[in-house]
């Protein structure tokens, strides 16, 4: 009889931990193992985070040889990474819940600010530029819910999302412009008195 127990309690205990490492590694789905371990790791860490929330926000890696259709879930963003002739292109898709708090165009600024990293052919730099996409994915939703994290990056590096190279071309336009248009005018003025 004991060994009955005992075999059925060793089965209930393997059958947590098959459910908990498959828990585990479904947030993770590196079919090209480009992701190192501190990404996944910084990854669970901003899980944990998030299952504090109400709101059970949670972030999935995926890297795959083709391109597939992906639907996160209301509260899930997926940050998807596929091979094209040796160049790594990374998406992230976002819920209908998230994509309110992140929208399309903010998710560019992301994408574009940290481009220099994701289109790096070096492992590590790659990943650094993963682990930036997450902070600063993290770091958006957690000031929409009013939550700080140690892993939150600064109020300045955010702000610099914010202003793109566009507009930093738009605004030089601007001046060169008023700056033609402000010595013409002088220079009638001056001709004229």
């Amino acid at each position: 009889m004991k060994r009955v127990q005992r075999l059925i309690l060793t089965l209930v205990f393997l059958g947590f931990g098959v459910l908990s490492l498959a828990a585990k590694n479904s947030v993770v789905s590196d079919e090209l193992a480009v992701f190192d371990q501190k990404t996944t790791q910084l990854l669970a860490q901003r899980n944990t985070s998030f299952q504090r929330h109400h709101e059970k926000v949670h972030f999935v890696l995926q890297s795959n040889k083709k391109a597939k259709a992906i639907k996160p879930q209301e509260n899930e963003m997926i940050i998807f990474v596929t091979k094209n002739a040796n160049k790594r292109n990374v998406e992230i898709s976002m819920g209908k819940n998230l994509a309110r708090i992140i929208p399309l165009t903010k998710r560019m600024q992301i994408l574009q600010a940290t481009k220099q990293q994701l289109r790096s052919a070096d492992k590590g730099t790659f990943n650094r530029g993963v682990q930036r996409l997450i902070n600063i994915s993290a770091t958006l939703i957690n000031q929409h819910y009013h939550v700080k994290d140690k892993n939150d990056i600064s109020v300045r590096q955010l702000s610099s999302l914010n202003t793109s190279k566009n507009m930093k071309i738009l605004w030089s336009l601007a001046v060169g412009i008023f700056a033609i248009v402000a010595l013409a005018w002088y220079q009638n003025f001056k001709i004229n008195h």
